[in-house]
């Protein structure tokens, strides 16, 4: 045909879609394509994108219909045209889906839980340590820089800035270095309104050019700000502006209080919340404003003045370079010594923690967590296997027919594995749907509390194409394998007599199959089981004290810039106020809460030399504290109000616990005897004699694993900092109101913010595990359940293709007891093999969940003989109804029907 049709769209009409779809036909085809669509078009009503999509995807269809036409003589469809017509596979797969509904709900349900949990295992990881720093530009060029005492300990000192104005001038290598700090003031917005807590960094000169931070309103800190001392600025972040401040664009130029004083706002930083994740910043100081804040600061060569640095790379260099001039210009100014050990620079790649304690903890959290899903997934792709491989079996005749009338083996595959993606497509979106119920749980609940922040989770691009990701790979997983046995097609054993269709080959798959799930599953149960004993076990641990009827909170008067002579007559105040209250039976100050921390220190009786002092724990608290606490009192008494409060010195009162007095003294009696006690001066160390006025009870420290420790009880003193314990006589809620008045009559500058519960403070000691407790039983219920169903689908499918020779059996005599017998011997020698294998796979597991086992050892013999006959009972409970429909075959029926 030369002209064309009336009725053909003329190309200039149609979208850009369809024009695109109508250039991959051939030439010569593009008007017989187009005459065919005329009459369908035309009738169509659909405008404008609709239409062109609507077009597009006929224009392909028809075409790559014709191209199958048998003696066709036009040319063929273009090879990318031919490639996308998968339409028919699709609907041949949506009609198998019809067919067996169940089955097919069976293996997107399997593969939906999989996929679903390592969508939000991993959201969960992004958010937490991969996700890029909002507001920064080019992070790759950015390290941080420590100082420590080797780059393997995670402990980290403090820089002077001497040694940091060395390193700035002196590292090539690097086109900028600042360094920060960050710490809690209250700041107030207006000045009659109580000040709140808000995280706040000071930082050096540079620091937001360092990054590449751009401000979102107003402007960043000026060079010459950074060092110049009055000007008392403040940056603040896109959170603190819109929580504080309603996003109100005249904030700029607005003076608020930190600490008491005022500082003028002087922009808001564009999406920039800080360089921790998990923990966002509300605002950035000027280096000089510490010397508002703290008259005594100072900027002196010994003065250790900055935690943390951050540096970006010169372009071409390289962090081994940087390194290098790192530690040579440190050593120009001088070592670095605090205590007993020298610190010295070390850079770590981009803005990580460094071997920082809190990603160390999350990173060993998160190994834990990303095996057991991993696990999991393998495992629903192991059940989804299975199960596909059983339809696959069940279509045996089909595809014999099939390939009988001339269809190749690799056209029965590529609709096996169309129907297995079509299947995977819908797993992928209802895993999208169980990974946003995840977040959301971890987001809303008290499941991740050990984490500082996780009010931004959700499921982003990344996660959303992680995935995609990995609904794409459990079809390689899943699929292939079935579809290779599968499309292995002939007539003679595709239409055998009793419809036995199933290979030696897939019958060996299958049962292979069921054994990995049930390896799989008893690999987690037992590593669940480990981790649930553990925090039964912690959850048992006497403190030594009752912590449920007790209210805590953390006051300290030198954020609002007191010096030390304020700040003891602060706490005094405090004190005398909350004591006077009826509503309050008790109170006591202590320098850290019971499970908040210790202080190290060593003893000695008189007469012995250093060598022989032994290493304590040791915490400041006034008399009342265990009294509050309910620690008895052994021997002796506890401090009067007024050694309560008296600095430490010669002749000093102390107490011991019951452990540290046995240790010293044995059986003698403890008080009225003197210990010898450490005090550093500048001229070296000298010992205090200190009396011991009182023996208590034992009580563990800051870590509940380490049990009980040698204590000792010193004065609080005039310790600038204070962990408030009260026990009231009223319920919790007014106590705490009565607290938070009664901190603000005595220092309306210091916030109070919480006051919790010290049951909340026990309970975040195994916070670690609980949640992989919780993790894990929720894993491993997942994959016993899904083990349990696989090995059902087994027996199933055994049952169906064995029918006749069951029937046989029964006709020849055999009793459903000795059919019970053959069944449940099949069911034991995979369960059996199953077990095995996954006794060889808890020893790498449980070494990732060592660290958190407390009191049962990784390889606890009862623990895994009771896991592997609960998972063996409920095997043979799970395949109980195969079995009885095996038994109760009726010989008669079967070989008629057959």
């Amino acid at each position: 045909m030369s002209g064309r049709d009336s009725r053909t769209p003329a190309p200039d009409r149609l979208g850009l879609l369809a024009r695109a779809a109508l250039a991959l036909v051939p030439r010569d085809w593009r008007d017989s394509v187009g005459r065919d669509l005329a009459e369908e078009t035309a009738r169509d009503r659909r405008r404008g994108l609709r239409r062109d999509l609507w077009l597009a995807w006929h224009i392909l269809r028809v075409g790559a219909r014709f191209s199958h036409a048998p003696g066709n003589p036009q040319p063929p469809l273009h090879p990318i045209v031919r490639s996308w017509n998968l339409g028919p596979d699709v609907r041949l797969a949506l009609r198998s889906v019809r067919r067996e509904p169940a089955s097919a709900l069976a293996v997107v349900f399997t593969l939906a839980l999989g996929t679903g949990a390592a969508t939000a295992t991993y959201a969960v990881v992004n958010y937490a340590m991969l996700r890029p720093v909002p507001g920064v530009m080019d992070e790759g060029r950015l390290i941080s820089v420590y100082t420590q005492i080797d780059a393997a300990t995670p402990h980290r000192g403090s820089v002077s800035h001497a040694h940091l104005e060395a390193m700035r001038h002196q590292t090539p290598a690097l086109s900028g270095l600042a360094a920060w700090r960050s710490s809690e003031l209250p700041l107030a917005v207006d000045p009659g309104e109580p000040p709140r807590m808000a995280r706040l960094v000071t930082v050096t000169r540079g620091y937001f050019d360092v990054l590449g931070v751009r401000s979102r309103l107003g402007r960043l800190f000026t060079a010459d700000e950074y060092e110049s001392t009055g000007l008392d600025l403040l940056v603040i972040s896109e959170r603190l502006w819109r929580r504080r401040f309603n996003e109100d664009p005249a904030v700029i130029g607005r003076r608020v209080f930190v600490s008491g004083h005022a500082f003028e706002i002087i922009g808001v930083a564009r999406a920039f919340q800080g360089l921790d994740r998990l923990d966002d910043h509300d605002g950035w100081l000027a280096y000089a404003s510490k010397r508002t804040l703290d008259p005594s600061e100072t900027r002196t060569t010994s003065q250790s003045a900055h935690s943390s640095m951050v540096g970006r790379l010169a372009p071409g260099a390289s962090i081994e370079v940087a390194q290098a001039q790192l530690m040579a210009a440190f050593r120009s100014v001088g070592e670095q010594r605090i205590g007993e050990s020298t610190f010295w620079p070390f850079a770590f790649a981009g803005l990580s923690d460094g071997i920082g304690v809190t990603r160390a903890r999350l990173t060993a959290v998160f190994r834990v967590m990303l095996a057991g899903v991993a696990l999991l997934l393998v495992l629903a792709c192991a059940n989804a296997a299975n199960l596909m491989l059983a339809r696959h079996l069940r279509r045996r005749p089909d595809l014999a027919v099939r390939s009988a009338l001339g269809a190749s083996r690799g056209r029965l595959m590529r609709e096996l594995l169309v129907e297995a993606s079509v299947l995977a497509a819908g797993s992928c979106a209802l895993g999208l749907v169980i990974a946003a119920a995840l977040t959301t749980l971890f987001r809303t609940s008290r499941l991740l509390s050990y984490l500082p922040v996780l009010e931004g989770l959700g499921l982003d691009w990344r996660a959303a194409a992680f995935g995609g990701a990995v609904s794409a790979a459990t079809i390689a997983l899943f699929a292939l394998v079935p579809a290779l046995l599968a499309s292995r097609a002939d007539v003679r054993t595709g239409m055998a007599a009793g419809g036995r269709s199933t290979t030696r080959h897939a019958g060996w798959l299958r049962t292979s199959l069921a054994g990995a799930q049930v390896a799989l599953s008893f690999t987690l149960l037992v590593t669940a089981a480990l981790l649930a004993q553990s925090v039964h076990r912690l959850q048992s641990i006497d403190f030594g004290f009752s912590p449920d009827a007790v209210l805590a909170f953390s006051f300290r008067p030198t954020r609002a810039g007191l010096d030390d002579a304020a700040t003891a007559t602060t706490m005094q105040r405090l004190h005398d106020r909350i004591a006077s209250e009826p509503a309050i039976e008790r109170v006591a100050f202590a320098f850290f809460s019971p499970l908040g921390g210790t202080l190290g220190s060593t003893v000695r009786l008189p007469g012995q030399d250093d060598a022989k002092a032994l290493k304590i724990a040791s915490h400041h608290v006034t008399g009342g504290y265990f009294a509050v606490l309910g620690i008895p009192v052994i021997q002796g008494r506890t401090f009067s109000a007024a050694e309560s409060m008296v600095p430490h010195r010669e002749g000093s009162p102390i107490i011991l616990n019951e452990a540290l007095a046995r240790r010293l003294f044995g059986m003698e009696p403890a008080v009225g005897q003197t210990i010898l006690t450490p005090r550093r001066t500048a001229r070296g160390q000298t010992w205090l004699t200190r009396p011991v006025v009182g023996v208590v009870g034992n009580a563990v420290g800051s870590d509940v694993r380490e049990g009980i420790l040698p204590f000792a009880y010193e004065p609080f003193g005039r310790s600038r900092i204070a962990t408030v314990m009260l026990r009231p006589r009223v319920p919790f809620d007014r106590a705490a109101a009565f607290a938070r008045a009664a901190a603000r009559d005595a220092a309306p500058a210091v916030p109070v913010d919480d006051i919790v519960p010290l049951r909340r403070e026990a309970d975040e000691q195994i916070a670690q595990e609980r949640v992989l407790s919780r993790l894990s039983l929720v894993i491993g219920a997942i994959a016993a359940l899904l083990a349990l169903t696989g090995l059902y689908a087994v027996v199933a499918q055994f049952v169906t293709e064995r029918m006749r020779e069951l029937a046989i059996r029964a006709a020849l005599g055999a009793t459903r007891a000795n059919i019970t017998t053959a069944m449940l011997r099949r069911i034991a020698a995979v369960t059996a093999g199953g077990l095995a294998a996954g006794g060889l796979l808890i020893t790498p597991l449980s070494g990732l969940v060592a660290a958190y086992l407390f009191g049962v050892s990784a390889r606890d013999p009862l623990t895994i003989t009771v896991a592997g006959t609960g998972l063996t009972a409920a095997a043979v409970l799970a395949v109980w109804p195969a079995i009885r429909r095996a038994t109760r075959i009726d010989p008669a029926v079967a070989l008629r029907a057959d």
